[in-house]
């Protein structure tokens, strides 16, 4: 292929990409509701085009016979609209002449509009479908990110075995950045993932369970990181950072469901209480980010 026919290669391929992606935030933004209101609009606007045409002549027959101009024709040609637009054609009303073209525009543009309503409900379904699916109850949320918890705090256990034999390895703030990835994907399993509270003891048991673990995996990382620092070794502040705002929105994320819990005088305090620890561990891990 040439210079100038891989340009206009490239040129037709992004236009292309551009109508689609405007076809499809048009699909995104139309109703259901709108689409029936175009639809109904659409046979409305024949009927009163066949009703029309009745006043110039003949140009829909009804039973052999050309539409009357009085309220039975009018009824006639709402009725042939209809059968035109659910494409039914029960054959007791024919157009003829040029009413037959636009008999066919009408049924194009009626079955055009019945296939977006379609498209739209099985959109609208699938989306409801994919909601369900990655809707988790808090006992499934707080399990995956208590595993990845787990997991880190393992990980954090290791890396302080390896900082108390060797004196300083380069390799120990690379371990140190893949730890702080461990802690970030644990927090966003629990903050990406869609609760729904079904048992409110059990949720407030699973929710105080995640929040103690959280802490717990913070002060884990303290230890760590005052450890790095006595050593003088150097790492990475930015990751501690990254890790430290996943954290803050996954507190946010916790206090908003412990809010919807505080049914009774005993849950919030409860609530209040994990919290209160969950705020002076992140509290920690922020001074020594800043040492």
């Amino acid at each position: 292929m040439s210079v100038t026919g891989h340009k206009h290669y490239k040129a037709a391929t992004k236009n292309q990409a551009s109508i689609t992606k405007m076809k499809t935030e048009v699909f995104d933004r139309i109703t259901v509701k709108q689409i029936a209101t175009y639809w109904f609009s659409n046979v409305a606007l024949f009927s009163a085009v066949y009703y029309g045409l009745s006043f110039v002549g003949a140009a829909v027959l009804h039973n052999g016979q050309a539409l009357s101009t009085n309220l039975e024709g009018l009824g006639n040609s709402i009725y042939f609209s209809f059968t035109t637009a659910l494409t039914l054609g029960y054959a007791n009303i024919a157009p003829i002449g040029i009413t037959k073209a636009i008999a066919v525009l009408e049924a194009i543009g009626s079955v055009s509009l019945m296939g977006l309503f379609v498209g739209k409900l099985v959109s609208i379904k699938q989306e409801q479908i994919l909601e369900e699916i990655q809707e988790l109850t808090v006992e499934e949320a707080t399990h995956k990110a208590m595993t990845e918890l787990c997991l880190f705090r393992i990980q954090a256990k290791e890396l302080q075995e390896k900082i108390l034999k060797s004196k300083k390895d380069k390799n120990l703030s690379k371990e140190l950045d893949s730890l702080h990835l461990t802690l970030i994907d644990a927090m966003q399993t629990f903050n990406e993932a869609k609760i729904k509270i079904n048992d409110p003891q059990k949720s407030m048991m699973h929710l105080s369970l995640i929040t103690n673990s959280i802490a717990y995996s913070l002060s884990r990382l303290v230890e760590l990181l005052e450890e790095f620092n006595k050593r003088k070794i150097g790492w990475n502040k930015e990751s501690t950072t990254t890790a430290l705002a996943e954290t803050v929105r996954t507190k946010e994320i916790l206090s908003q469901s412990f809010e919807k819990l505080k049914s009774d005088d005993q849950l919030s305090n409860i609530a209040v209480e994990k919290l209160e620890d969950l705020n002076k561990a992140i509290a920690e891990l922020q001074k020594s980010a800043q040492r």
